[in-house]
């Protein structure tokens, strides 16, 4: 039997994706047995108590004095690097610190952050075991990672990442992405790795018999649904500066429920009061998207970096057409035109678009039914869990 560590810095119960992903797995630690894997996802979660600062289901009104600080620091170079260490690394040294000290003899020891793969091979001496990590991004290892400390983007700084790479990619065995496009794309920006041990594995989903609503033929006004950390890189101003283009009584056809919360969330309700004509709700974050999902007509996703978004899965999952961007593994999940709409991160593109659904009076049931069939051929967590074991016994 292979014996798989995934080691992970964060809070399996936190409502983001990474952890959404990691969870997912740890669940189906019987199912990677029945394959002959052992598999354990150890997690923050496994040396220190869940204590959560999510307000599921809330939205504060006011700026917290955290995210204050928090939004001043990040204004210079200096206070970036301090929270890259307060967030981030502190975290990873920590988790890798705790998990050296139990001399676990595994097959292979899994990561899904570049910092904590780091921080293992730093710390602990190479033994038989196969190190893999895989990067849930469109193939830039720092793409994502300068989109939230964009100061950091400098040139005197090059130096370190470029020393990062190098000592972590001279001593992992496979580098594994999400979706084909970002590992191909990885490959034309680190060609010195060897593409032969680069892979991809989609994400998996379990299946559910969800019963979506009943859609009213009679109702004039198309529901949409966004479910996401509330930032830049996914981009939600953009879909409210879309429905403010939109002339008034046109806005009115529509509705928009905002599932999450993040950093820019003050903002967005600012534009949406001052500049909006219909519907903007704004939920929090929450334990369970379900319920948001299965009352929505349209699930949209303007994000300007991506891997392959757990929330349009689930979306999919329940029966909802896609409108997403033309960014990593998201055109792997969407059938232009049948099961949803790809378009560049372009509010004004979108705004074309949310007109086009109004005049051509689309049928969004069909659509969703095609995006559920879409799912259940290429993202079911049993295809994932297969894919994964088949990789494990080829190292």
């Amino acid at each position: 039997m292979k014996k798989v560590d995934i080691v992970y810095s964060g809070w399996l119960e936190a409502p983001n994706g990474a952890s959404k992903f990691l969870s997912g797995l740890k669940c189906s630690a019987d199912s990677f047995s029945d394959l002959n894997v052992d598999m354990n996802v150890i997690s923050k979660g496994d040396y220190k108590a869940w204590s959560t600062n999510y307000n599921f289901g809330k939205v504060e009104s006011k700026e917290t004095l955290r995210t204050r600080i928090f939004s001043m620091a990040k204004r210079t170079t200096v206070g970036s690097l301090l929270l890259l260490y307060i967030l981030y690394l502190k975290n990873h040294v920590y988790i890798v610190n705790k998990y050296k000290k139990e001399n676990r003899v595994v097959d292979i020891v899994y990561f899904h952050e570049f910092f904590t793969c780091y921080a293992y091979l730093r710390r602990k001496k190479r033994g038989k075991e196969a190190i893999l990590l895989s990067l849930h991004s469109s193939g830039d290892i720092w793409g994502m990672f300068f989109e939230t400390f964009p100061l950091l983007n400098v040139v005197w700084l090059r130096p370190l990442f470029r020393y990062l790479e190098r000592y972590t990619f001279s001593r992992i065995d496979r580098v594994g992405f999400v979706a084909d496009y970002p590992r191909k794309k990885f490959g034309e920006l680190y060609p010195e790795f060897p593409f032969d041990k680069t892979f991809f594995v989609y994400n998996g989903l379990e299946t559910k018999p969800f019963i979506k609503k009943d859609r009213d033929i009679k109702s004039s006004i198309i529901q949409l649904v966004c479910v996401g950390t509330l930032c830049d890189r996914k981009n939600q101003m953009g879909i409210l500066q879309a429905l403010a283009s939109l002339p008034n009584d046109l806005q009115k056809r529509y509705s928009l429920t905002l599932v999450g919360d993040g950093n820019v969330r003050n903002e967005l309700e600012n534009f949406s009061r001052k500049n909006i004509h219909t519907e903007v709700k704004f939920v929090g974050s929450v334990a369970d998207v379900t319920s948001y999902l299965l009352t929505a007509d349209v699930f949209i996703l303007l994000s300007k970096d991506e891997g392959l978004p757990i929330s349009i899965l689930e979306a999919m999952r329940c029966s909802l057409p896609i409108i997403s961007t033309q960014v990593a593994g998201i055109p792997e999940m969407i059938e232009d035109g049948k099961s949803g709409y790809l378009i560049p991160p372009d509010y004004q593109k979108l705004s074309l678009l949310l007109l086009d659904l109004l005049e051509k009076n689309v049928d969004l049931i069909e659509m969703g039914e095609r995006s559920k069939k879409l799912f259940e051929q290429k993202f079911t967590k049993e295809k994932m869990i297969l894919a994964y074991s088949k990789l494990f016994y080829s190292i």
